[in-house]
């Protein structure tokens, strides 16, 4: 599962998400998702099998380095265009949306850019 996808991206984001909060479970990730625990174990498995996930006997989730990385590559493109879509005057649930169909297509020389163009248009606060 090394290529990139975009249910992979979505899962290891969600992941990271809630593993601030504490722990993860298969249950919280099928809540957000909108789909069937079943649905979101048999994906579960397949992010362990390729070194994206650890389960450990309680179930709990955890990403491993791999999947960090990946999780905060496509935070960091969701939270860039999220921002920039908010500045823009999209309110915000919309800007939310966007944001997470938006960054699994954004290269990552256009989200540099995007940055830059933050960094020198600040929000105002």
């Amino acid at each position: 599962m090394g290529r990139k996808t975009t249910r992979r991206e979505d899962y290891l984001r969600i992941i990271a998400q809630l593993s601030r909060k504490g722990k993860v479970r298969g249950a919280d990730i099928a809540r957000i998702q909108g789909v069937s625990r079943p649905t979101v174990s048999v994906f579960l498995k397949r992010l362990a099998a390729a070194g994206d996930i650890t389960i450990d006997s309680h179930h709990n989730i955890s990403l491993t380095d791999q999947g960090k990385a990946v999780a905060c590559t496509v935070l960091d493109k969701n939270f860039t265009l999220y921002t920039l879509l908010v500045q823009l005057g999209v309110p915000e649930e919309i800007a939310r949306q966007d944001a997470c169909r938006m960054e699994h297509t954004l290269s990552e020389q256009s989200c540099l850019a995007l940055k830059k163009l933050l960094e020198k248009n600040p929000a105002p606060e």
